[in-house]
């Protein structure tokens, strides 16, 4: 399960995290998932949902020095998995240095912190396999998120294991360059390597499964989310090519009065390990 469940502030109004948090928590619970990435996350959020999600493992790394931004969170489930190693790593050119943030941007940097990618090596306890697991959230500049690519790329390369499981909010749209929708114009303009370098090593299995998917994954706080003329997803769960998507689909979670739980929905997967190769 993929879920950027939105930072906590008050300028959300009715939208802010006291409002919302238990119908986040329902939705992860709903769904039961064994290993869950989540971005945006703040300290306050991070204790609560720990608090209540008891059968997992919190893992991460804070992103800006400051102990209370947590964006790139793990939640591995303790009876399916043991922990044999972590890593983080920041989307820089020095990404074993914490906080750096250097990447060429095509647009000016935000003030929002560096970004980061969170990972874990487990051990299957039930099928004796071991698994590489990361979750990242990449800033949606165009250069910015190539160079993320091609660093993620090397992470895998170095440190991936045979079954390799990537969640993420990656303010990215899953298109080939080559064949990138030239309208309307604000897609047109993020035409990006950025998902072709990731589908050299990893597979998306949401667009294998529905390859005319016009839901898209982030809608703000609309009553209505609009659905669209093309595959706008921006959350994304990948994974190597000995993994089978038995299932994959963007869950609208809505709380009573008909507002999203968060300004991203879920996105859920079942996935089958075919072959530890």
């Amino acid at each position: 399960m993929n879920f950027n469940i939105r930072y906590d502030t008050e300028i959300d109004g009715v939208n802010k995290w006291d409002n919302r948090r238990s119908f986040v928590l329902k939705a992860i619970q709903d769904f039961n998932p064994d290993l869950l990435g989540t971005q945006e996350a703040m300290k306050s959020q991070v204790d609560y949902l720990s608090s209540n999600l008891t059968k997992y493992h919190s893992i991460g790394t804070d992103n800006c020095d400051c102990r209370e931004q947590y964006d790139s969170l793990l939640f591995v489930k303790k009876a399916r998995y043991e922990i044999l190693e972590e890593r983080h790593f920041w989307l820089s050119t020095t990404p074993y240095i914490p906080f750096t943030n250097d990447f060429v941007r095509t647009s000016p940097r935000p003030s929002n912190g560096p970004r980061t990618m969170s990972c874990v090596e487990l051990l299957d306890r039930i099928d004796n396999y071991t698994l590489f697991f990361c979750n990242t959230h990449w800033d949606g500049d165009v250069l910015s998120n190539e160079q993320s690519a091609d660093l993620t790329k090397q992470i895998f390369t170095q440190y991936g294991k045979k079954i390799n499981i990537l969640t993420g909010d990656f303010n990215e749209f899953p298109f080939n360059y080559n064949v990138w929708p030239q309208t309307p114009d604000w897609i047109a303009t993020r035409q990006s390597h950025a998902y072709d370098t990731l589908m050299s090593f990893m597979i998306d299995g949401f667009k294998q499964l529905r390859p005319n998917n016009i839901q898209s994954s982030g809608c703000g706080w609309d009553l209505d989310c609009p659905v669209w003329d093309n595959d706008y997803r921006i959350d994304w769960i990948l994974h190597s090519k000995n993994i089978h998507t038995q299932e994959s689909k963007i869950s609208i979670e809505r709380r009573p009065n008909g507002l999203p739980v968060s300004d991203h929905f879920p996105v859920i997967s079942i996935l089958e390990v075919v072959s530890e190769r």
